[in-house]
């Protein structure tokens, strides 16, 4: 079963309690004792551990490429389409999440290492 990690900026109860639910797939929180550290040291400490990185910091990729190991477990960035310029909430990346998962059934089977995946919701959403 793929472990995935979630960054400081993703970190949330009710994405890994759904995720938990499905039972595809463990998703661990973001570590209370790295709260507040520089993007650089963050990537230093859990990409070693083996466990594909999920967040909503687009920039990291552009900014931080240094700090991004040859090998890697893979980093997955969650995004809205450009054309839908919302705030990015834990609802709205739970069903970008629903419809990559839609898409790409075998998600969970694959080996994501020294992957950069880049998942952007295109449609608008209406509550």
């Amino acid at each position: 079963m793929t472990i995935f990690q979630l960054d400081e900026c993703l970190n949330s109860k009710k994405l890994v309690q759904g995720c938990a639910k499905e039972g595809l797939c463990q998703v661990f929180r973001f570590p209370t004792d790295m709260k507040g550290l520089k993007d650089p040291d963050m990537l230093n400490l859990l990409l070693p551990k083996d466990n594909p990185l999920i967040t909503t910091d687009l920039a990291l990729l552009d900014e931080h490429f240094d700090s991004i190991p040859e090998y890697h477990p893979s980093l997955i960035l969650i995004a809205n389409s450009e054309s839908v310029p919302q705030t990015l909430t834990i609802k709205k990346v739970q069903a970008i999440l629903r419809q990559f998962k839609m898409t790409f059934s075998q998600w969970h089977q694959v080996p994501w290492q020294n992957c950069v995946y880049n998942a952007r919701f295109s449609q608008s959403f209406t509550h």
